[in-house]
């Protein structure tokens, strides 16, 4: 399929972001079952801990190309054949890139032209895209380019789940604390972890912005957690209307 394809596909359904954080431990994975969830980077590791899988995939960080522990995820969440929606950089060529960090290309893998806006401090922009066709505009984090993603495929409401963010400094080489996978990524430092807790609090903040003016409906269905941009929902509230979607 190509990604114009997905244009208002879903239009009518509600779709879940799955993050990373480490309150996944903890979800009711298993009540999403008959849902749309979209998965990222390292999903794949959950499913050795529970029956549910994603019915799509996005990924956009430069460690997937860059690590072979993410790539090596990444390309067997693409063998699963579902929809795999992959930043378009994930192919740009690079002197210091090893040959089996391209990602293979099957039918169910579509490219998203992502891009990066910078002001006159070199910070990124947070934007939103209305055509996807076009661009993406990523900022800090995957849910940002989802959002656009998720919203041009017809999906509203969106659900936030393991977004958990109060991301906690640790040593290099030790257990990551800020994802449900201890070996998750253990080359943040603490200055970095510092970091990129305050530019994704900004970050979802002007996006949580952004998605009221388009007609977008957001919300955080994450246990715990520190992340407040968006109206929160339970969770085991939200899912006991036992509404089933087909696929």
């Amino acid at each position: 399929m190509k990604l114009s394809d997905y244009k208002d596909r879903y239009k009518g359904h509600r779709a879940f972001f799955i993050g990373n954080g480490p309150s996944i431990k903890h979800t009711p994975l298993e009540l999403l079952k008959d849902e749309y969830c979209f998965g990222t980077n390292r999903v794949i590791q959950l499913y050795e801990h529970t029956e549910w899988r994603p019915t799509h995939y996005i990924a956009v960080s430069g460690e997937n190309c860059k690590r072979k522990d993410w790539f090596n995820d990444m390309v067997k969440i693409i063998e699963t054949g579902i929809p795999c929606f992959l930043a378009n950089w994930l192919w740009k060529t690079d002197a210091n890139r090893e040959k089996w960090y391209f990602p293979p290309t099957p039918d169910n893998v579509l490219k998203l032209f992502c891009m990066k806006l910078w002001d006159k401090d070199d910070n990124c922009v947070v934007g939103w895209s209305t055509n996807v066709e076009s661009q993406v505009i990523q900022s800090r984090g995957v849910a940002s380019g989802w959002m656009q993603l998720a919203y041009w495929m017809g999906f509203n409401p969106l659900y936030l789940v393991g977004c958990d963010l109060g991301y906690k400094p640790f040593d290099l080489g030790k257990d990551d604390p800020n994802h449900w996978l201890s070996n998750y990524d253990k080359e943040r430092g603490e200055e970095d972890c510092i970091r990129e807790n305050e530019v994704m609090h900004y970050a979802h903040h002007r996006l949580a912005q952004l998605a009221k003016e388009v007609g977008c409906e957001v919300y955080n269905a994450t246990i715990g957690g520190e992340l407040e941009a968006y109206p929160r929902v339970d969770l085991y509230e939200l899912l006991d209307d036992n509404n089933v979607i087909l696929r």
